[in-house]
């Protein structure tokens, strides 16, 4: 027997009756079933795989396990309706097991009608894990699919048994790894408390009786989590451990993770109980930013899975931590990542589809699963003990993950002291979450109000598709820069007053247009994007789309504002003001509201493009007052703050040559049309207000020139070169009395700022520029 049934076999004993080591799936089939070849199939399987002939014992205070040759489960077929296929399944499924006689799976077919069944696979945890279960349901396809065809099953032969893995594990816990991996694990985990939660109420000892409850991540969340130098599992855990210190105030706890434990190709086919558990340390102080919290617990996660074929058991006996009866010796909190069934999956001549099972018992006290259906749709699910947590609260815990979640990509310099608190799990709405077993996301996530409905329908008839999911990205759906334009429009006509371009740069999703909306929205010159540190702040007039990946490489304590020109001109329009049409009076803006954040200087600038020229014309403005100017930096801008194509043909030319030897260029002329359709469409006038900012940028551009040279070295940072155009650094060195300095950034223009090299210089120049 491996370390891993050990445990399995104590909970077992401990549990009694409540079947908590039960794995169960269902398979809704479709199709002419032949039972007589699913019985086969079923006796194949279970013949190819010892652990399915597999039962336990206690000999004389020692574990034992016996390898029957021959132990076949009963394929227990029975017909009724569809109101009583789930009871019934589930009655299978909490049916608890005999470990001392078997067989430890349980096979239960239900008849609805002649083309339709409920297929019910309940394995014990102590044959199979969650790994197993998928092997098991792909075999048994294979096998059905064979026997139906009157042919052999298509299975690879097996290269090694469950029992041999076992054995060769406890000859692995005599050597000098096993020892190795112990001695680091007792480092790690010194004096480390393991995290309880505190309950209204002490449940009953061992009681595991369960429940769960989930909620569905928005997509555009989801993506924007993809920011962050750690995968969406990791954030979310660093985000649960967030919330178990506002709920307990403990700052060093214990969160566990599992692990497949298959770290073998051969043991990869074998069905059997591999998975391990690993503990995760999350040490955190309310005072550092949520990206420090995320980087530790992302390094103690990496920590735990180097050290992952050390049985969990082994490291407890080590420990030797104070046991509760029922409960987990190092940890009650379990966070896991888990790929959902396909929705759909061939079952020989039938189509299989799941036929989720709810919960019915809870080996942890709280467990949390981040659920991947499909690359656009995830789950945050939870299931818990009934005895401690109601499914209110539980509710409110998942929720407030994801209001967490938002509010770190939005400010991930954000201390965590700084983050909301759940105020009261109780006073949560349940109907936000719903079971997993149901196949719909929640309804409160998608029906929003009518304002949402507002957007939706606009949006459907903007771009010509359907927006079934209220947190895709406008662009993810082919909108573009011109189709905004005329969405901006539309919407300003159904709400009945303007809507601004940058509002819907902000929030490119319908669920997040409608909070914005509702919330009212007030764009401004400078917007804080990182407050906190004590480094001298960094204004910047760069894109929206890359100042907080820059700021996030900056790091927590560098200040970093965002000179917003656009914003800027967009709130006078709205006001019923007059554009500004000088980059002189633009600057002057900004240069009033720097002076108010930092009145003495000295003043870090950087821009790109247009807003290479407003930081320029700022940095001369404060320079006239007295005010110190430390840095200039200009990351990939044009001397005129626009690109000029060169005089020269033959690269435009090559290009078109490509375009033709493609085969693209009918695709080119074909955009190229319909842009100059956009444009000369009677809806679109002069009054655009996305068009009368634009050009009110253009026409100061042009018209503007220095009236001075900036005192001191320009820090030009430079994108690999587009082909055709004037070299942008061209012009720059009479702009400035000490010259120009440049830096070979790479990268493209659009995303230089995302390119971490350009990153790390921009980081170092930041640097000199303090010290000066």
């Amino acid at each position: 027997m491996s370390s891993a049934q050990a445990r399995v076999w104590y909970i077992d004993e401990v549990a009694g009756g409540d079947a908590p080591n039960n794995l169960c799936f269902g398979l809704h089939l479709e199709g002419e079933l032949d039972c007589a070849a699913l019985e086969l199939a079923l006796h194949y399987v279970v013949n190819r795989h010892e652990t399915l002939r597999t039962t336990f014992d206690l000999h004389e205070g020692e574990f034992v396990q016996t390898i029957h040759p021959v132990l076949r489960p009963v394929l227990d077929i029975s017909a009724c309706s569809e109101q009583e296929a789930y009871a019934r399944a589930m009655q299978s499924a909490r049916e608890p097991f005999d470990l001392r006689r078997g067989p430890l799976v349980r096979v239960l077919l239900l008849r609805i009608s002649p083309r339709r069944h409920v297929l019910v696979i309940t394995v014990h945890h102590i044959v199979a894990d969650a790994w197993s279960l998928g092997l098991l349901i792909d075999e048994l396809a294979e096998s059905y699919a064979a026997f139906a065809a009157r042919r052999e099953p298509r299975l690879l032969p097996l290269q090694v048994q469950y029992a041999d893995y076992a054995k060769w594990q406890r000859g692995w816990l005599k050597g000098a790894e096993a020892e190795r991996q112990l001695a680091s694990w007792r480092v790690a985990l010194a004096d480390a408390p393991s995290l309880r939660y505190a309950t209204a109420a002490e449940a009953p000892a061992a009681d595991f009786a369960g429940a769960s409850r989930a909620i569905r991540i928005p997509h555009a969340l989801l993506r924007s989590l993809k920011r962050f130098d750690a995968t969406p599992y990791t954030v979310f855990l660093a985000l649960l451990a967030i919330v178990l210190w506002q709920r307990t105030g403990a700052r060093d706890g214990i969160v566990g993770i599992a692990v497949a434990g298959r770290n073998s190709v051969e043991t990869e086919p074998v069905i059997g109980l591999f998975a391990n558990l690993l503990p995760v340390r999350t040490v955190l102080s309310p005072d550092e930013p949520f990206a420090t919290v995320l980087h530790r617990v992302r390094d103690a996660m990496l920590h735990a899975l180097s050290h992952q074929e050390l049985p969990f058991e082994r490291l407890v006996a080590a420990l030797q931590p104070h046991r509760h009866k029922g409960r987990n010796p190092l940890f009650d909190v379990l966070f896991v990542a888990v790929k959902a069934a396909a929705s759909a999956r061939p079952f020989g001549p039938l189509q299989a589809s799941p036929y989720p099972l709810e919960s019915h018992a809870a080996p942890f006290e709280l467990s949390v699963s981040l659920v991947e259906e499909t690359d656009v749709l995830c789950w945050l699910r939870a299931e818990f003990r009934t005895s401690r947590y109601t499914s209110d609260q539980i509710v409110a815990l998942l929720e407030h993950c994801l209001l967490l979640a938002g509010m770190v990509v939005a400010r991930p310099m954000a201390a965590v002291a700084e983050l909301p608190r759940a105020s009261a799990w109780e006073t949560a709405n349940p109907g936000a979450a719903i079971p997993l077993s149901m196949a719909a996301p929640p309804a409160a996530l998608l029906q929003g109000g009518p304002h949402e409905d507002l957007i939706a329908r606009e949006w459907e008839a903007a771009l010509g598709v359907p927006v079934a999911d209220r947190d895709v990205s406008f662009f993810d759906l082919g909108g573009h820069s011109l189709k905004l334009v005329a969405m901006a429009a539309r919407l300003g006509r159904a709400l009945g007053r303007k809507v601004p371009i940058s509002l819907l740069l902000e929030e490119p999703t319908v669920s997040g247009m409608a909070r914005r909306i509702e919330g009212g929205w007030s764009p401004v010159s400078v917007q804080p994007i990182q407050t906190r540190g004590a480094r001298i702040p960094f204004f910047c007039s760069i894109p929206n789309v890359t100042v907080r990946d820059l700021a996030l490489a900056l790091g927590w304590d560098q200040p970093l504002y965002l000179l917003d020109a656009f914003g800027l001109q967009e709130r006078r329009l709205l006001a019923g003001e007059a554009l500004l049409t000088s980059v002189t009076d633009v600057a002057a803006v900004f240069v009033a509201d720097m002076l108010r954040i930092w009145p003495k200087g000295p003043f870090l600038l950087g821009g790109m493009c247009d807003g290479g020229i407003f930081a320029l014309e700022a940095a001369l403005q404060l320079q006239a007052l007295g005010s110190p100017v430390a840095l200039l930096a200009q990351f990939d801008t044009p001397v005129r703050g626009y690109f000029r194509k060169r005089h020269i043909y033959p690269a435009r030319l090559r290009r078109i040559r490509r375009l033709i030897a493609n085969g693209q260029i009918k695709d080119k002329l074909r955009q190229r049309l319909a842009a100059l359709q956009v444009r000369l469409a009677p809806g679109r006038s002069a009054e655009d207000p996305y068009e009368r900012v634009w050009t009110a940028t253009w026409r100061m551009l042009r018209a503007w020139r220095p009236a001075r040279r900036f005192e001191g070295r320009i820090e030009f940072f430079q994108a690999v070169p587009t082909e055709g155009f004037v070299d942008v650094t061209e012009g720059w060195a009479a702009r400035a009395s000490e010259g120009l300095r440049v830096h070979a950034a790479g990268g493209t223009h659009s995303l230089m700022l995302a390119h971490p090299p350009a990153q790390h210089l921009i980081a170092q120049i930041l640097k000199e520029a303090q010290r000066r």
